[in-house]
């Protein structure tokens, strides 16, 4: 699982059936240097490429969010086979350590 920071939503034109509903969140990835910078100084600055996630647990515009991707991505959907690969299953409060 990863951390990464929510910049947006995206609104689909057509959608797979079996992801109809489902909610969308351009997501910037944090790698341990963006979180150490925010640690220090309060302001989360993604650090890697922007992707699209499937959310889970309703994040917004700046907020932080865990990830999973890969085949675990799909486990929420299970035992439907769905085309995702990228899903936000956790809201983060804090990065303190």
């Amino acid at each position: 699982m990863r951390i990464g920071s929510v910049m947006g939503t995206v609104t689909l034109s057509k959608v797979v059936p079996e992801l109809t509903g489902v909610r969308w969140l351009v997501v910037g990835p944090c790698d341990q240097k963006a979180v150490e910078k925010y640690q220090a100084a309060g302001d989360l600055i993604p650090s890697g490429e922007d992707l699209v996630v499937a959310d889970g647990v309703g994040g917004g515009k700046g907020q932080v969010v865990g990830f999973s991707e890969g085949g675990e991505a799909a486990m929420p959907y299970m035992p439907a086979k769905v085309p995702v690969d990228a899903y936000a299953g956790i809201l983060i409060d804090s990065l303190d350590g």
